[in-house]
This record gives C-alpha cells, sequence and structure tokens, in this order.
C-alpha cells in the first residue's frame, strides 16, 4: 500500500478516500513532465486532472490505514513509502486547498 502523505486529514474530504492531495499533485505532475505519451499527455492538462480525480474517486469509501479492513481483502501487504513525501518539499497550503476543493467538487460516478 502507498504511504499517504503524513500531514494528510482525511476529514478535509467529504468523503472518505485514502488518496491525498499530495499524491494527487505528484500524478498529475508526473503526466504534465511527459513529453509524449499515447495514452495520457501533457498536452491536454484538464484532461490530465479529469483522469487523476477520476482515479482519487475509485478509492472513495475506502480507508487503507486499517490493517483488519485490508486483511479482509487481501492475505499480505507491505507499505510502502511509493513516493517519498519526507524527501520533498511540502506543498503550500492553498494548494493542498486547491486540490481538496477540487476531489470535493468531483461528483461519484464522474
Amino acid at each position: 500500500m502507498p504511504e499517504q502523505h503524513p500531514d494528510f486529514d482525511m476529514s478535509s474530504y467529504t468523503t472518505l478516500n485514502p488518496i491525498c492531495p499530495q499524491m494527487i499533485f505528484e500524478c498529475i505532475k508526473r503526466i504534465f513532465g511527459r513529453k509524449d505519451h499515447t495514452c495520457l499527455s501533457s498536452e491536454n492538462k484538464p484532461k490530465v486532472v479529469e483522469v487523476i480525480l477520476k482515479f482519487a474517486k475509485l478509492y472513495d469509501g475506502v480507508d487503507l490505514s486499517r490493517d483488519e479492513e485490508l486483511r479482509s481483502h487481501f492475505d499480505d501487504f507491505v507499505r510502502l513509502d511509493f513516493l517519498g513525501f519526507g524527501e520533498r518539499c511540502n506543498l503550500l497550503p492553498e494548494t493542498i486547498k486547491a486540490l481538496t476543493y477540487g476531489y470535493n467538487q468531483t461528483p461519484p460516478n464522474f
């Protein structure tokens, strides 16, 4: 399971969701950095944001921090600091607020 940012306050979302704004930012940033990609490139930036928000919405109602819940779905799991948040600069509060707002405004099944 990818670890989420240690400052992530899950209550900032209107729906339980384990994908923190910092992870949404990193996914968007990585795709924006692509020069050319056949399925999703940086040329259509609104589409990139839409796809990442759709990805995050797939996890609505899921709590990846509860080991007992994970064990009901998986035989075993490993927690990884996949994005290395401890080695990255913190996002500005305004950026986190904007990403949280965008997530909260994204309807289910959109």
